[in-house]
């Protein structure tokens, strides 16, 4: 089926200033003006994108916030999907002008399993706080269509697992991991996947519990340690039953020139190296991460038997 949903970037502007972020680097950048997003959404309607996914940066941060979301809604877009830090929902007249201008899905990103870890990894002292009262704050409005991404970091992929079920006890239904594969500062936040797949599949279990509940990995480096985890990462050949909402097809062509030339520089390559040939799984994987190969060579790259 043809991806019908059109990203939009807004701006590498945000609140929040996590270690990890690889566009920390790009926030002298100017946002995009009320004008230009408006140019894109009009254009990707055009072409025929059904739905919206505005991203940052942090996109809450706009005066023009809610403007863009009703413009979304009333040029005809059926669902809209923000990915957000969440700290402005913690607000509760936020929270309920964001609905009422037409979001349909809120995706939360949720570092860590407690004030403590999430905080050092934002840098913003009670942003874990104010992610908790933002999703409360959705509940009391009866909103409900919340999904996270958890970026997988060498500071949190031991508590992924309490991550995970922090996510379930707050009756979150889905729920992104996300590898983080910034080539800058790469050995300082990226864990090597031998260590760090035990805890990926810990978290993957917890949405095997429950038929109503999706838990994925996104992006990575290798499958070979999770052979039994297929419908649940990407990275297969044929992509699986699982919506990994976090990465629609971008239909908006008019990006600014700036921002067009970051973002092709975060593709990754993955390539087949000799021992891929010998993997049981060779014709559903893409292959391995040029950059993982790149820093950390291909020692724990073992094919599935």
């Amino acid at each position: 089926m043809q991806d019908k949903t059109a990203k939009f970037l807004t701006g590498y502007s945000c609140n929040n200033y996590c270690r990890f972020c690889g566009d920390r680097a790009y926030r002298g950048i100017p946002v995009k003006t009320t004008q230009e997003i408006m140019r894109e959404i009009k254009e990707a309607k055009k072409a025929g994108a059904v739905d919206a996914f505005f991203a940052g940066g942090e996109v809450t941060i706009r005066p023009d916030f809610f403007y863009l979301l009703k413009f979304a809604k009333n040029i005809g877009f059926q669902n809209i999907t923000l990915t957000t830090n969440g700290r402005f929902f913690s607000y509760e007249d936020f929270t309920r002008r964001a609905i009422e201008a037409g979001i349909s899905r809120i995706i939360f990103t949720i570092n860590g399993h407690n004030a403590k870890l999430h905080d050092y990894l934002s840098q913003v002292e009670g942003s874990f706080k104010h992610l908790k009262e933002g999703i409360a704050n959705l509940r009391k409005f009866g909103f409900d269509n919340i999904g996270t991404n958890t970026v997988i970091v060498k500071q949190n992929y031991k508590y992924l697992y309490d991550i995970g079920k922090l996510i379930y006890r707050v009756g979150i239904k889905t729920a992104c991991l996300i590898y983080v594969s910034s080539p800058r500062d790469f050995y300082k936040y990226t864990p090597r996947i031998s260590t760090a797949a035990y805890y990926i599949r810990k978290f993957l279990d917890i949405g095997r519990l429950d038929d109503e509940v999706s838990y994925a990995a996104l992006n990575v480096p290798c499958l070979c340690y999770f052979g039994d985890y297929l419908k649940q990462i990407s990275g297969t050949i044929e992509e699986n039953e699982y919506s990994f909402e976090s990465t629609p097809r971008l239909i908006s062509k008019n990006k600014i020139e700036q921002y067009e030339n970051i973002e092709s520089k975060k593709i990754i390559n993955r390539i087949k190296i000799r021992k891929c040939l010998f993997c049981k799984i060779a014709d559903k994987c893409k292959g391995v991460w040029d950059i993982y190969l790149k820093y950390y060579g291909d020692r724990e790259i073992k094919p599935i038997k």
